[in-house]
């Protein structure tokens, strides 16, 4: 995967100044080619020097342009490079400082101490940055997106909110970018604000799009049919609002509540459901007790009542832990009345989901599966007729779920440019995952890059001029990964398309040009590759999604970036 970046002709010169300069060090004389002394020719020759690998050579050569220059920003950012790419962090962060304290306006400053602090997990730090870089470029709308995400990532939701907006107001048309929004503004528990977010794209959005497919999840969401309310919801907060909270009931009701758990446990079943009926009066919303509620009736052979029990505790708490195993103990008290068709249907909806039994959240609590296939078959042999083929009115919250949706990905020739843009539509990030980039602990879009060469044979890929915004005459644009822990297999394919999400005069989400990369084992850095189409790239934003798998699909989608291209001079 290097990248050869010095023609031929240049590594002789280089040769020779690095013989050259290697003499004087030993001696201790400073450069005295007088040519040298102009700073363009200084800065190129450390540059070079720093893409060689010869980095006490770039030093040196910076040494000299600090004489020459000594309030030069660019002379103390590409020292900050340099000191960089021999992890001498520290350093680097100062020399950063100080060429922004010479120029406050280079963009390119800001945006590589933010590439370094990020690296170094100084995320605080790295915050600052990205404000600065907000505050510098306020209509880049992917500045607000990349500031919202850290914002995110650190727990400061409501200022992950106010980015997402800005970034909507100044793209308003990229409907992708109210998704994350309306998740942020979920997390803050504006549900209102979330649902509105929503249905603009659900109104606006292709049916059976990524966009729609996405937004239709996260409706899931809305309605309450996972068993995630936001990550500001805080259930102690939410008993202080109930009309019975007061420090005394809420002691009195979790009491009372482990009573009966208790008195379940010693099998005295009619003395554990007074226990959980005198708990319900305290807090009839607690799904759990109605759960249990259910199983002390069902154990006395109260199958009616029981039922009425459990379809209370699953339209108190939707889709959370005991709703898979409220419907197979409701199907249970169906086959013990007799009502074999509408058992059926109850035993088929837990096999139905029986993928559920995976999550943590549902794993301690999911019945057998081969326990409900026993019932079912029992059923089956009762029910008259074919019990296949009959199905009872289950309530709508037993029913209710997300709706499954699958939309296809064409395979594509990886690995290589396209000629000819496809209009394809392409997968977004899932949602929920909008404040990290799955497994990777950094993905930077950068003008260049350079090749670390580690003891162990490996190598580590790091980007140099990282930024958000390029030129149309850009002769290539990079993508430089760092994963987030080892690569285990012996041999994963990480594959990327670049996508132009709006462009002028481009379809939405065509993909104008595909990489893929083998990761071997213990790799954790890489780098993709797109080259300057013909006539240079055309101005608008372009997002690249990234697949971690054998196969290019929704499936396999596991992060996205964006960048812009300007008509104008690069930023």
């Amino acid at each position: 995967m290097k990248h050869p970046r010095i023609a031929d002709s240049r590594r002789g010169r280089l040769f020779r100044r690095v013989i050259i300069t290697s003499l004087l060090c030993l001696l201790g004389l400073p450069w005295s080619v007088s040519a040298d002394n102009d700073l363009g020719h200084i800065l190129a020759d450390a540059q070079a020097f720093l893409h060689e690998g010869t980095i006490y050579l770039a030093l040196e050569r910076l040494k000299e342009a600090t004489r020459v220059a000594p309030n030069d920003y660019r002379v103390h950012k590409l020292r900050g490079d340099v000191l960089m790419s021999f992890r001498r962090n520290q350093e680097a962060v100062a020399a950063y400082r100080k060429a922004a304290e010479l120029a406050p306006a280079a963009l390119e400053v800001h945006w590589a101490l933010w590439a370094l602090l990020d690296r170094m997990a100084a995320h605080r730090q790295a915050i600052l940055t990205l404000q600065e870089i907000a505050r510098l470029d306020p209509e880049n709308p992917l500045a607000h997106l990349r500031l919202a995400r850290a914002y995110g990532q650190s727990d400061r939701l409501e200022e992950a909110v106010a980015s997402y907006r800005r970034a909507v107001e100044l793209e308003p048309d990229i409907r992708s970018l109210r998704l994350p929004l309306a998740r942020a503004l979920f997390d803050v528990l504006d549900y209102e604000g979330a649902r509105q977010q929503v249905e603009f794209v659900l109104a606006r959005a292709e049916t059976g799009s990524p966009e729609w497919a996405s937004a239709r999840d996260l409706l899931a969401y809305l309605r309450g049919e996972t068993h995630d309310p936001g990550r500001r919801f805080d259930e102690s907060q939410t008993l202080r609002k109930l009309p019975w909270y007061s420090e005394r009931n809420l002691k009195r009701w979790v009491l009372t509540r482990g009573e009966g758990w208790r008195l379940m446990e010693q099998g005295r079943h009619a003395e554990a459901e007074q226990a959980f009926r005198r708990a319900l009066e305290f807090n009839p919303e607690d799904h759990r007790t109605w759960y249990d509620l259910g199983q002390a009736l069902t154990a006395l052979g109260r199958y009616e009542e029981a039922i009425e029990a459990f379809e209370k505790g699953i339209a108190l708490g939707r889709f959370a832990e005991f709703y898979p195993d409220s419907v197979f103990q409701i199907g249970r008290c169906l086959a013990k009345l007799g009502r074999w068709t509408d058992a059926i249907a109850r035993f088929q909806r837990v096999l139905e989901i029986r993928d559920w039994r995976h999550e943590d959240f549902y794993a301690l609590n999911f019945p057998d599966l081969a326990v409900v296939q026993q019932a079912l078959d029992e059923a089956t042999h009762h029910a008259p007729g074919d019990g296949g083929a009959h199905e009872g009115p289950a309530s709508s919250a037993e029913r209710l779920g997300p709706e499954p949706y699958e939309y296809p990905i064409p395979p594509m020739a990886n690995g290589h440019k396209l000629v000819e843009p496809l209009p394809t539509m392409a997968e977004l990030t899932p949602l929920g995952t909008d404040t990290v980039h799955g497994p990777f602990r950094q993905l930077t879009t950068t003008r260049d890059l350079i090749q670390e060469d580690l003891q162990t044979g490996l190598h580590d890929f790091i980007p140099v001029n990282p930024t958000d915004t390029f030129s149309q005459q850009e002769e290539a644009i990079y993508l430089v990964f760092t994963l987030t822990g080892n690569q285990e297999d012996l041999e994963a394919k990480l594959a990327s398309r670049w996508v132009a999400e709006r462009v002028p005069g481009m379809a939405e989400n065509t993909v104008v040009g595909v990489d893929s990369v083998l990761l071997g084992l213990n790799e954790r850095s890489g780098y993709f590759r797109l080259t300057r189409p013909d006539g240079g790239w055309r101005p608008g934003i372009y997002r690249v999604d990234l697949y971690l798998g054998p196969q290019v699909s929704a499936y396999t989608h596991v992060a996205d970036i964006r960048f812009r291209i300007l008509a104008g001079p690069s930023r």
